[in-house]
Formats: structure tokens, C-alpha cells, sequence
């Protein structure tokens, strides 16, 4: 998850693993235009639509067994494991 252009451009990558092994099998990015402005307490509305669309480009047959998001509070970011 980042911003480019002066928060005009959100960013978001997805990294599908396979478990036990945590072996990378495909990843996706997605770049769109930011939808909502920055709002404290309201980030998901912000990010979510680019994170979305990076999830719809992932390709693999297998549905996620599971779902982690974790919020990097010194870069103001996310990471996400489905």
C-alpha cells in the first residue's frame, strides 16, 4: 500500500502464499486514482478500493484459507497475507 503523486495515485500489492512452506506463487499490483480523502479512523476507505482491485488480479484457482492484515504504524502502511 502507498501513494504516489501527492496522495493522487493509490497503490496496493497482494502476495498469494502457499502454506506450510510460505512460498510465493503469485502476486499482483494494482495503481488507481485515490478515492477518498485522508481521513484518521477512516483509512479503509481509502486503501481498500486499491487493495480490491489488486485482489481481482490474482489469477490462482485457490481460495485463501487465510486472511492477515497488519498495520505498519512507522511507514503508515499495510501488509496483508490471504
Amino acid at each position: 500500500m502507498g501513494f504516489e503523486k501527492h496522495g493522487t495515485i493509490t497503490r496496493a500489492a497482494v502476495m498469494m502464499l502457499d502454506f506450510p512452506g510460505l512460498i510465493s506463487f503469485e502476486q499482483a499490483i494494482a495503481r488507481q486514482s485515490t478515492r477518498f480523502p485522508y481521513a484518521p479512523g477512516y483509512l479503509s476507505f481509502r486503501e481498500a478500493p486499491a487493495t480490491m482491485a489488486a485482489l481481482r488480479r490474482v489469477t490462482v484457482c485457490r481460495k485463501p484459507h487465510a486472511t492477515h492484515i497488519d498495520w505498519l504504524p512507522p511507514t503508515d502502511s499495510y501488509a496483508a497475507v490471504f
